[in-house]
């Protein structure tokens, strides 16, 4: 597909094999299997509130329609690419939207914040396949993202979303229970961000709906609702899909460390 594009690809599957540089860990409070191992498809574990129990190491699911083409032999997530990949391309986004959108596959993503060790954003972070680390407090969920160690909060002690907030990365996240779904609303949000890496924009008026719906032990659903009248025709809803990592545990990664394709990237005409 795209130089840049692929060069980014290749190298965000690069840190999933380095986590086996942890020693194992003793698993608890998880049902294991005759095996001795984590069995994966129990009953999704509850907290002392009666709620699915999120916490854990989640890994967005490999999945073949997320790999770039041209890249061989390695399975990304299914939307690291194209976001809007379920709908097409006919009419997806608003005339303004579609002209950026236009102009970052001419320059072949050279523009990609990650490509230049800006941080993904919480629109897009679960497309990436690196782990993420769910701590649930009260009042407070927590998720540390391994891209560039950075972290997310969802606020849950009843406070509404601020009605003109400072625009960030990562946004301003409040959060809910609706029966066994985590209900998040999230709102201001960095018009720098992307959220593929074909350059799918996004305006600040973006608002960022999520229900986390644990499935089982092992696995996990993230319904995601994208509405912003300045990017996208009508709503556009995905669903991520993470796996539990058991036994395993974040690895500090910075994408500047050692840092040396910024300085090679070229725009193909």
């Amino acid at each position: 597909m795209y130089r840049t594009v692929l060069c980014i690809a290749c190298l965000l599957s690069v840190p999933a094999a380095a986590r086996s540089q942890w020693p194992a860990r003793t698993i608890t409070g998880l049902p294991l299997s005759g095996n001795g191992n984590v069995s994966l498809t129990s009953p999704a574990p509850r907290t002392s509130g009666g709620t699915p129990d999120l916490s854990g190491l989640w890994i967005p699911e490999p999945d073949p329609r997320g790999s770039p083409e041209g890249v061989e032999n390695v399975v990304f997530p299914r939307y690291l690419m194209n976001v809007a990949q379920d709908l097409g391309e006919t009419n997806v986004l608003v005339p303004a939207a579609e002209a950026l959108y236009r102009e970052r596959l001419a320059t072949e993503g050279v523009d990609d914040p990650i490509a230049h060790c800006q941080p993904p954003g919480s629109p897009r972070v679960f497309s990436l396949p690196k782990p993420t680390k769910i701590v649930e407090t009260p009042g407070l969920m927590l998720l540390l993202h391994e891209h560039d160690t950075t972290y997310r909060q969802i606020f849950t002690d009843g406070r509404p979303v601020p009605e003109d907030p400072l625009p960030t990365w990562m946004g301003y996240s409040i959060g809910r229970w609706d029966h066994d779904t985590f209900l998040v609303t999230t709102v201001g949000m960095t018009d720098r961000s992307w959220l593929d890496a074909a350059g799918h924009p996004h305006t600040e008026a973006l608002v960022m709906t999520e229900r986390f719906h644990r499935i089982d032990v092992g696995h996990m659903d993230i319904e995601v609702t994208y509405r912003d009248a300045g990017t996208f025709r009508t709503p556009l809803t995905i669903t991520q899909k993470l796996r539990l990592l058991p036994g395993q545990e974040l690895i500090e990664y910075f994408c500047s460390d050692n840092e040396k394709d910024q300085q090679r990237y070229v725009t193909v005409k």
